[in-house]
């Protein structure tokens, strides 16, 4: 038996899967573009515009990661189960035109939970892949963040 030609036969197809959320574009559920990492937009009170969760370093943080912790519990409710990846920035963002005396550091975290349910300071979420940031967000800051996501 030829197995180079056998296994030119055994071609493996994924299909696409396609949710109702993809169907009625529902970026409030984690059911859509199942394929693709979903990233978090939110506005606040503070902030009306579409935005990625943001918080400044304060000494009583204590470190990068206590900072993204600390973010994550003023964004998430206690029932919603997150992880934050290592005690490292994952990335560095150059000064933005609007900050130019503000270096933003990423950290990444991951949601754990099947759905996340968040605190009375976010008034709006999305969930949206890093194809859809610039519909959303500043285009000097999507374009920056579209460099770093993997």
């Amino acid at each position: 038996m030829d197995l180079a030609a056998a296994s030119k036969d055994l071609t493996y197809h994924r299909d696409q899967i396609e949710t109702e959320a993809d169907r009625t574009n529902d970026r409030h559920s984690l059911l859509r573009m199942t394929e693709r990492k979903l990233h978090l937009v939110i506005k606040t009170a503070q902030h009306d515009a579409w935005h990625l969760p943001v918080i400044t370093l304060e000494a009583e943080h204590g470190s990068l990661r206590g900072a993204c912790e600390a973010l994550l519990q003023n964004t998430v409710d206690e029932s919603t189960r997150t992880y934050t990846i290592g005690n490292c920035p994952s990335s560095v963002l150059p000064p933005l035109a609007t900050a130019p005396n503000q270096t933003s550091f990423v950290m990444r975290a991951l949601l754990v939970s099947d759905q996340a349910s968040f605190t009375n300071a976010v008034k709006d979420f999305a969930w949206v892949t890093a194809d859809e940031l610039p519909e959303v967000l500043d285009a000097d800051v999507a374009n920056q963040v579209q460099k770093i996501t993997f």
